[in-house]
């Protein structure tokens, strides 16, 4: 499954979430430590201070806070074509090589509350195609630390069957390069 276009930054840590909704803070505890950020948190720290739910949820314009807060930067994506214009898989590349590691939440669509933003973060270290032809496309391959399972795993960019299910917020670090 290898091809010459793949990168890969080395594992971060195997964590998993304290809670159901805890994703969020798990990874941001996760993301620190990977890339020695100046400030550290752990995931009680975090939900003690940001989270918006009695189960360690977050919203997202408090997730913009808690980046700010860290010095990170990020998108917030607000409809599928808002994510494609922008994150692709390129951006992702050039994010791992500049800044390190990063962190990306998907919607998680329930239909039975179709208005509602649900997502589940995860910690993306690589980008990796199926084959060549995938460069450039939707059909890229994230590596991924999920923290709800504490396994790695491969995650679609976007999912090209289920588009509700797509990218709502990205956080990275400053660097002198951005």
């Amino acid at each position: 499954m290898a091809t010459d276009y793949d990168y890969d930054l080395n594992p971060p840590k195997l964590t998993r979430q304290k809670d159901l909704d805890t994703c969020w803070a798990c990874c941001m505890s996760a993301l620190l430590a990977a890339n020695l950020s100046a400030k550290q948190a752990s995931e009680a720290d975090l939900i003690k201070k940001y989270a918006t739910t009695p189960t360690g949820g977050i919203v997202m314009n408090k997730l913009k806070e808690v980046a700010d807060d860290f010095n990170y930067l990020y998108n917030g994506f607000g409809t599928v074509s808002d994510a494609r214009s922008i994150l692709t898989d390129r951006f992702i590349i050039d994010r791992l090589r500049r800044n390190g590691m990063l962190m990306a939440a998907w919607r998680v669509y329930d239909p039975n509350e179709p208005n509602a933003v649900f997502f589940h973060a995860q910690l993306v270290w690589g980008v990796v195609y199926m084959s060549n032809q995938e460069v450039g496309t939707d059909r890229a391959l994230l590596h991924v630390m999920n923290p709800a399972t504490a396994q790695y795993g491969l995650y679609p960019l976007f999912m090209v069957y289920r588009p509700e299910n797509m990218p709502v917020f990205t956080c990275w670090p400053k660097s002198s390069s951005t």
